[in-house]
């Protein structure tokens, strides 16, 4: 128990909020699985990685002031000549 304390300590301070929340449940997944620890921490560093790319996109859609967020599937083409 005092490892993961130290572990979500030193992600605090490191400002790896995504490895801190995610790092024992990764870690269970990777002992029953048996994964080389090269693995385990690409799976820690993709997440991290996911994490931070999502919320700066949100943080970046936010701040552009668009009035709505469409997808492709949402827009409607009719009357758009070609």
């Amino acid at each position: 128990m005092q490892l993961e304390k130290t572990i979500k300590k030193l992600c605090g301070e490191l400002k790896l909020s995504s490895i801190e929340e995610n790092f024992y449940e990764i870690s269970v997944i990777a002992a029953k699985e048996n994964w080389r620890h090269l693995q385990f921490l690409e799976e820690l560093l993709k997440k991290e990685v996911e994490v931070k790319t999502n919320r700066s996109k949100a943080v970046l859609t936010k701040m552009a002031g668009f009035p709505s967020i469409k997808t492709l599937e949402q827009f409607d083409f009719t009357g758009i000549l070609i």
